[in-house]
């Protein structure tokens, strides 16, 4: 693992997360592709950040929903979205950002990948596209 990248904004749990980015970023770049961070929470300022996450509405879920990253190499351009997790047999995914993703890729040919590296990855890097994804349950949480 290489150095961390941690922004003030980051909670614990998000480790993962963060030096999955880290070590994506490095790889992509190794190999002579352009990464854009486009994560919410590392460009925005406190304040919008605080307003962002207490406005649960179409508009700011799609803004705090949009893919990690955007990744370019020679005239191809694609979204990139990263998920970790520590479950053995379930990967989870947002449902919001998943139906937006989904709709990048039919209806405006905009790919969004998928990347994951969790416990049910044995660590490894495995990946797909929003439109390869089955989903197979929709949980709602009471929250």
């Amino acid at each position: 693992m290489g150095v961390r990248t941690i922004y003030s904004s980051e909670h614990i749990l998000a480790y993962p997360h963060i030096d999955f980015e880290n070590d994506l970023t490095s790889i992509l770049t190794k190999n002579g592709f352009k990464v854009t961070d486009l994560s919410y929470h590392h460009n925005y300022k406190p304040q919008t950040m605080s307003h962002l996450r207490s406005d649960t509405s179409p508009v700011s879920l799609s803004v705090r929903l949009a893919p990690d990253m955007m990744i370019s190499k020679d005239d191809e351009t694609i979204f990139c979205e990263l998920k970790t997790g520590r479950s053995k047999d379930i990967i989870r995914l947002e449902a919001y950002q998943f139906m937006c993703n989904r709709i990048r890729e039919e209806y405006f040919c905009t790919p969004v990948l998928y990347l994951y590296r969790g416990v049910a990855s044995d660590g490894k890097i495995i990946g797909c596209y929003a439109s390869q994804i089955k989903e197979n349950l929709l949980v709602i949480p009471d929250i």
